[in-house]
């Protein structure tokens, strides 16, 4: 079970665990991607899944809600992994143009690090499961020239965004 969507910076970071870890090296695995610990716990908890991949800590903070999948009868920590996340700002418009009117789309812990960004350009935050869930919904539901998200160049790119500005918040 991987704790995000499709290039979500869990599933990169499954990606690059999966090949320096013995335990993981060579297993075929089939990818669950889950937007809520609370149905990971339950899957874990039931054995719909073996391995369950989330962030523990951001910037050095723990992720309290997240520490519910330590409560579960045989979970361990088998490995972790420090990366370094380089975000950007995704549009559907080409040379999108920030101001007041503007909507950043992402994960709370990330508006949480750009408030002073976003506050800067006077605009509205609107919080979404994970990053690159954020990248999808702007690039599935919107046309309009108000809307971005804040997430990693991967999900950017995955998801056909334009890479608006650089953020390094992480």
């Amino acid at each position: 079970g991987i704790y995000g969507d499709v290039k979500s910076n869990t599933d990169l970071a499954f990606d690059k665990l999966s090949k320096i870890n013995p335990v993981l090296e060579g297993v075929d695995i089939l990818k669950k991607y889950y937007s809520s610990i609370d149905e990971m716990v339950r899957d874990f908890k039931s054995h719909q899944i073996d391995f369950a991949l989330i962030p523990t800590s951001n910037r050095g903070n723990l992720i309290a809600e997240n520490q519910k999948m330590f409560e579960c009868e045989n979970a361990s920590i088998i490995d972790t992994i420090d990366m370094k996340i380089n975000y950007a700002l995704g549009s559907r418009i080409k040379d999108y143009k920030l101001d007041k009117n503007t909507v950043f789309y992402s994960h709370r812990q990330s508006i949480k690090q750009c408030k002073e960004y976003i506050d800067s350009i006077s605009g509205l935050s609107k919080e979404c499961s994970s990053t690159s869930h954020a990248a999808k919904h702007v690039s599935l539901n919107y046309t309009d020239d108000n809307v971005v998200c804040i997430s990693n160049h991967e999900s950017i790119e995955f998801y056909n965004l334009y890479k608006v500005k650089d953020l390094d918040i992480i």
